[in-house]
C-alpha cells in the first residue's frame, strides 16, 4: 500500500514529473534512437512520480508517450506493453481510450501488422465517436484512411480521410483538418493523380502557415516538392526543397533536415548534376547513420547506388545497394525494396549476367504488383525488355516487345490519372527511352516477320511515343489506356492511310541516343526506313549552326532573355562561314538524303514530323550543294508533332472561308509586359496594321486594330470564326516552367491584361474553336519549350489542341514588310488561284514570290513560316 504524501510533498513529486516529462519530450524531438531511449527513461521515472501523487492520467499519458517512442524504435512488444499500462492506469474508457487504440492501432501500421492496425482504429473510432469526442475520431479516421492507402485501397482512404477533415473542422481544429488534407496528397499522389495531391497539399500549407506551425510547414512542402519532382517541374522541386531546408534546419529537425538533403540530391540527379547530387546524398547518408535510422540509411543508399550505376561504377554501385536492400527489408519499406531490387537488376544487367538481372527484376516485379506501384511495374516490364533486348548476349526480341508492350499499356494507365496537362506532358518524356528501345527491337526483328511489317509497327510505336498530351486536348477527353498485344502492323496501316492521299507523302524523324530514324511514307503508301548514325547533341548543334548561318540566331537563348522580341527588329548578320555552310549542308544530306528526295519527287505535298532540335528547322529553306533552288522547290510541307493528330485534325469539319465571324487582328493597343523588374509596352506595329487590313479585304470583314483588338472581345469572338489572323507581337517561352505563359499581344481591358496566353487558352475549358485556320502572324508562335515526346509545347499546341485545323506559325523574328508582303501573297493564292490550292500549297507559293523580291530573297525573310495540322 502506497503511503500518502504531504500536500506539499505531492505538489513538489507532481512538479518534478512535469519537468522530467518536458526533459523528455525534448530528447524525443531530437529523433535519434539513443535520445528516444533516454526520453523513455525520464518519461518512466515520471510515471513513477504522477502515481505516487495519484494522479494516474498523466501517468497514463507517460506511457503513452513511452509507447510511441518504442514504436518508432521498432520495438513492438514494449510499444504494446506500455500502451497496455496507459489503458490500465486510466485510459480504459472514452476519449482517453481512443487516444490509446489509435496508439496502438500506428504501432501496428508501422510493424507492417495491417490488420490489427485497422481493428485498433476501428475500436478508437467506435469509442471516441460514442464519446461525442470529434477530434479524436477525426484522428483515428485519418489514420484509419492512412493505413488503408497503404494497403492499397485508395477509395477507402479518401472517403475516411474527407469525413477526417470535416470532423476536423466541427471541432474547431484546423490543424487537424489540415492533418488529413496533407494525408488526401499522399493518397492522391500514390494513385498519380497529381492535379489533386497538388490541391490538397496547398490547401494543408496555407492552413498551417495560418496557424503558425512551422513543423507542419517543413512537412507539408516536402510533400509539395516530391509531387513536382515527381511531374518533372525539377526547377520547382528545387525551390520548394531549397525553403523546406532552411526550414528545418531553423527548428533542429534533424531527420527532416537529412530527408529535404537527400530530396535535394534526388532532383539534382534528375537534372543532370551529379556531383551536386551526390554531395546532398552523402550528407544525407552520414546523418542518418548517425541517428541509427535502417529505413533512412536504405533509402539514402538506394540513391547512392543508384548514382554510382549511373557513373558505371558497377562495384561501388553493387555494394551500396546490397547493403540497401537488408536495410529497408529490415524495415519492411517494400516500394524501396521493389525500387532496390530494380537497381540491382539494372548493374546485373551492365555486367552481362542476364539471368541474375532477371530473378532481380522479377523479384522487383513481384513487389511492386503487391504494393499496386504501376509506374514501377511498368518501369520494371521496361527493363525487362532491355534485358532480352541489349543486355542478353544473344537477343530474344519477341519477348523483349511483348515487355515492352506491356510496360508502355502499364504507362498509359497512369497518364490517365496524371491530372494537368503540364503533368501529362511531364510523364510522357518519362517514356521517351521505352519507345526508343521498342521501336529498335520492331526494326531488329524484320528477318523475321518482313521488312514492311517490322516498319509499320515501328512507325505504330513511334507515333505512340509522340504528343499523346496534345492528342488528348484536341479529344477533349483522355483516351482508353493503351491496350497491351495489339496488331501494331494493322496500326501502323491505319496511320499511312489516314494520312496520305494521292501526292500527299510523309516523313517521319525519330531520334534515339546515337541514330536518326527516318521513316519515308510513299502517296503509294510504301513506307521504308532509312538509317543515319548522328547523335541528338550533332544534330542540335548543326541546328543551331544552320539558324546561324540564316541570320536567325539561337531561338532557345533568345527565348531565355525574358524580353519580348518585336516583329520589327533586325535579324541578326547572316554568318556564311564554312562552318554554317557545312552544318546546313550536312543537315541536309542528313534530313533529305538522295533517296528520300527520290521517294517525294511525285509529290506535291509532303507531311513532316520533326522531333527533339529538329523541330526548329525549316526544311523549306534546306539547301542543295549544286543548286541555287532549296533542295524541295515544288513541293509544299506541313508539320504536326504526330501522324495521329494529323489524322484527327482533318477529322475535324472544314468551315467555308467566306462564312461569317471571320476575325482578323493587326497592331493592337500593345500591353505592357515584363522587362527585367519592370513593366514595359511593346512598341506599335503600323506594319501589322497594314497587313490585317490587306487580308480583311480578301474576306470583306473589318480588321480590328488598336483598342478594338481587346484580349476580352477577341476571345470571345474565337469560337465562331471559321478564319482568325493575328498580325501583333508574340513570345515563346522555351523553359518548361515558363512555357505556358507564351502569349500573343492583343489590346488590354475590361479585366484583361491583353497578353493571351497558352494557360488562359488550355484552361479554359468552354473555349473549343472550329476555325480551318489561325494565323499566327508573329514573331516565334511556332517556338516554345520543345520535348522529346510531346514536340513543341508553345502557342501551335494551344491554338490546334482547342479545336483549329490547321495553325500557321513562324520560327523566328520576322521582318515585318517582308511578313504583310508573303501574308497577302498566301491568301492571294489561296483563296484566288483557279486550281483551288490546299493551305500548304498557297504558302510554298507565296514564299516563292517571296523569295524571288531581290531584297527579301534571303530564307530569314521567307522560310520562317509554317503551316501546322490539316491540309
Amino acid at each position: 500500500m502506497l503511503l500518502s504524501l504531504p500536500a506539499h510533498a505531492q505538489r513538489s513529486a507532481g512538479d518534478s514529473a512535469s519537468v522530467l516529462v518536458a526533459r523528455a519530450d525534448t530528447l524525443n524531438r531530437e529523433s535519434g534512437p539513443e535520445a528516444r531511449r533516454r526520453a523513455i527513461a525520464l518519461w518512466r521515472a515520471a510515471a513513477v512520480l504522477y502515481i505516487r501523487v495519484g494522479d494516474t492520467l498523466h501517468a497514463a499519458e507517460s506511457h503513452g508517450r513511452i509507447g510511441l517512442a518504442y514504436s518508432s524504435l521498432r520495438n513492438a512488444d514494449s510499444a504494446l506493453a506500455a500502451f497496455r499500462e496507459s489503458l490500465a492506469l486510466g485510459a480504459g474508457a472514452g476519449a482517453d481510450a481512443a487516444a490509446v487504440f489509435t496508439m496502438i492501432g500506428n504501432t501496428h501500421g508501422r510493424l507492417g501488422s495491417s490488420d490489427s492496425a485497422v481493428f485498433y482504429f476501428q475500436r478508437a473510432i467506435a469509442v471516441a465517436h460514442s464519446s461525442g469526442n470529434k477530434l479524436l475520431e477525426g484522428r483515428a479516421l485519418s489514420d484509419l484512411g492512412g493505413e488503408m492507402n497503404d494497403i492499397g485501397k485508395p477509395d477507402s482512404a479518401i472517403v475516411l480521410l474527407h469525413r477526417a477533415m470535416q470532423l476536423g473542422l466541427e471541432a474547431g481544429d484546423k490543424l487537424d483538418a489540415a492533418s488529413a488534407a496533407n494525408s488526401l496528397g499522399l493518397v492522391f499522389r500514390r494513385m498519380a493523380q497529381f492535379d489533386s495531391a497538388l490541391k490538397y497539399y496547398n490547401h494543408a500549407l496555407a492552413t498551417v502557415r495560418e496557424a503558425g506551425d512551422r513543423e507542419g510547414e517543413a512537412f507539408i512542402l516536402n510533400n509539395l516538392g516530391s509531387v513536382l519532382w515527381a511531374v518533372g517541374r525539377n526547377d520547382s522541386a528545387l525551390a520548394i526543397n531549397r525553403v523546406t531546408l532552411t526550414l528545418r534546419k531553423s527548428l533542429g529537425d534533424r531527420a527532416g533536415t537529412a530527408m529535404t538533403m537527400n530530396n535535394l540530391g534526388t532532383v539534382f540527379h534528375d537534372l543532370g548534376q551529379l556531383d551536386s547530387a551526390m554531395w546532398y546524398y552523402r550528407q544525407a547518408l552520414a546523418a542518418r547513420r548517425e541517428m541509427k535510422s535502417p529505413a533512412d540509411v536504405g533509402n539514402s543508399l538506394l540513391n547512392i547506388g543508384t548514382l554510382f550505376l549511373q557513373r558505371g561504377m558497377l562495384d561501388s554501385a553493387d555494394a551500396a545497394l546490397i547493403e540497401a536492400l537488408d536495410n529497408v527489408r529490415t524495415s519492411r519499406l517494400r516500394k524501396a525494396e521493389g525500387s532496390v531490387l530494380q537497381s540491382l537488376a539494372a548493374v546485373a544487367g551492365r555486367r552481362g549476367a542476364v539471368a541474375t538481372a532477371v530473378r532481380y527484376a522479377n523479384q522487383a516485379l513481384e513487389v511492386r504488383r503487391e504494393i499496386r506501384d504501376a509506374a514501377g511495374v511498368a518501369q520494371t516490364l521496361g527493363t525487362m525488355g532491355d534485358l532480352y533486348h541489349v543486355a542478353a548476349s544473344s537477343p530474344n526480341l519477341a519477348v523483349a516487345t511483348s515487355y515492352y508492350d506491356s510496360a508502355a499499356a502499364t504507362y498509359s494507365e497512369v497518364g490517365l490519372r496524371a491530372g494537368s496537362d503540364a503533368n501529362r506532358v511531364s510523364l510522357g518524356e518519362e517514356t521517351v527511352q521505352l519507345y526508343r528501345q521498342w521501336v529498335l527491337a520492331l526494326l531488329a526483328r524484320a528477318p523475321e516477320i518482313g521488312s514492311r511489317a517490322a516498319a509499320l509497327a515501328a512507325l505504330a510505336v513511334a507515333d505512340r511515343g509522340r504528343a499523346q498530351a496534345t492528342l488528348d486536348l484536341m479529344r477533349d477527353t483522355l483516351a482508353m489506356p493503351l491496350r497491351a498485344g495489339a496488331d501494331l502492323v494493322q496500326e501502323g496501316e491505319k496511320l499511312v492511310a489516314s494520312v496520305t492521299r494521292p501526292g500527299v507523302a510523309a516523313l517521319v524523324l525519330f531520334p534515339t541516343a546515337d541514330t536518326l530514324i527516318q521513316f519515308v511514307v510513299k502517296s503509294s503508301r510504301e513506307v521504308f526506313v532509312v538509317r543515319h548514325a548522328v547523335s541528338v547533341d550533332s544534330l542540335a548543334r548543326w541546328v543551331l549552326e544552320f539558324r546561324a548561318s540564316l541570320g536567325v540566331g539561337n531561338a532557345t537563348l533568345l527565348a531565355l532573355r525574358g524580353t519580348p522580341l518585336e516583329r520589327e527588329s533586325p535579324s541578326p548578320t547572316p554568318r556564311s562561314s564554312a562552318i554554317s555552310d557545312s552544318a546546313a549542308w550536312r543537315l541536309s544530306e542528313i534530313l533529305l538524303p538522295t533517296g528520300v528526295r527520290q521517294a517525294f519527287e511525285t509529290s506535291r505535298e509532303i507531311v513532316i514530323i520533326p522531333a527533339g532540335p529538329v523541330a526548329l528547322v525549316p526544311f523549306a529553306a534546306l539547301p542543295s550543294r549544286t543548286s541555287a533552288q532549296p533542295l524541295l522547290p515544288n513541293a509544299a510541307l506541313r508539320y504536326a508533332p504526330s501522324l495521329a493528330i494529323v489524322a484527327y485534325a482533318e477529322s475535324r469539319t472544314q468551315r467555308p472561308a467566306a462564312s461569317v465571324g471571320i476575325v482578323v487582328v493587326g497592331n493592337p493597343a500593345m500591353p505592357e509586359v515584363p522587362v527585367n523588374d519592370s513593366q514595359e509596352p511593346l512598341r506599335a506595329l503600323p506594319g501589322a496594321a497594314a497587313e490585317a487590313i490587306a487580308v480583311a479585304r480578301y474576306f470583306g470583314v473589318e480588321a480590328r486594330t488598336g483598342n478594338a483588338a481587346t484580349e476580352s472581345e477577341i476571345r470571345r469572338l474565337l469560337p465562331g470564326a471559321p478564319i482568325v489572323h493575328l498580325a501583333t507581337h508574340a513570345f515563346a517561352y522555351s523553359r518548361p516552367e515558363d512555357a505556358r505563359q507564351s502569349f500573343i499581344a492583343l489590346a488590354p481591358g475590361a479585366g484583361a491584361d491583353g497578353r493571351l496566353t497558352v494557360s488562359e487558352l488550355l484552361d479554359d475549358g468552354a473555349l473549343r474553336l472550329s476555325a480551318n485556320l489561325v494565323v499566327l502572324s508573329a514573331c516565334q508562335t511556332g517556338l516554345g519549350d520543345v520535348r522529346a515526346a510531346e514536340g513543341t509545347v508553345g502557342l501551335q499546341r494551344a491554338f490546334l489542341a482547342k479545336g483549329a485545323r490547321s495553325v500557321l506559325v513562324s520560327l523566328w523574328n520576322v521582318s515585318d514588310v517582308a511578313t504583310s508582303a508573303l501574308m497577302d501573297a498566301f491568301y492571294r493564292h489561296w483563296l484566288r488561284d483557279p486550281d483551288h490550292p490546299s493551305k500548304a500549297e498557297a504558302l510554298r507559293r507565296a514564299q516563292e514570290d517571296v523569295r524571288r523580291t531581290p531584297r527579301w530573297g534571303a530564307p530569314r525573310f521567307w522560310a520562317a513560316f509554317q503551316l501546322v495540322g490539316a491540309e
